[in-house]
């Protein structure tokens, strides 16, 4: 990483398998988040991502995959929740970038790359329509994450 990323929580290796990861009181102090994501589940599932705990219909998602069988895309608006999508086994790798975070004038947008070993790459642009600044991020399973998972969140200062 850059020697502006900066870590701010780490959760894992788990040794035991946990339903959800929450990183709270995130500080202010830096221009935009990164979570990185190396985690499996079981079965294979996606994880529900959300920040301040919004489970309203306040996200909207773009995005494309491609990998071992074709390209697909699409785009959702007023949906409740963002995604990690995750694999039954390690690697299932997710960067989830948080631009302007501590923001209160702006809706926050957030880009995500997940890679898998069976679903190939999936690119995602989510728009959180909320103008609160992100002090709270959470991954909810859609089953369980399994031991090995781990879950950094970086600060990124501005350079």
């Amino acid at each position: 990483m850059p020697a502006t990323y900066e870590p701010i929580f780490t959760v894992g290796p788990l040794t035991s398998t946990q339903l959800t990861i929450t990183f709270t009181s995130i500080p202010a102090t830096y221009t935009d988040l990164v979570l990185e994501v190396n985690a499996a589940v079981n079965p294979q599932s996606v994880s529900i991502l959300r920040v301040n705990g919004d489970t309203g219909s306040n996200y909207s998602r773009t995005y494309m995959q491609g990998g071992l069988a074709a390209f697909a895309g699409s785009r959702t608006t007023n949906d409740d929740r963002m995604y990690v999508n995750l694999a039954p086994s390690l690697p299932a790798i997710s960067t989830t970038h948080f631009m302007n975070y501590t923001s209160t004038s702006i809706y926050k947008t957030i880009l995500q790359m997940d890679q898998s070993y069976n679903s190939g790459s999936i690119m995602t642009g989510y728009l959180w329509r909320n103008t609160a600044a992100i002090n709270q991020i959470s991954i909810e399973g859609g089953s369980v994450h399994l031991v090995g998972s781990t879950f950094t969140l970086f600060g990124i200062k501005a350079a």
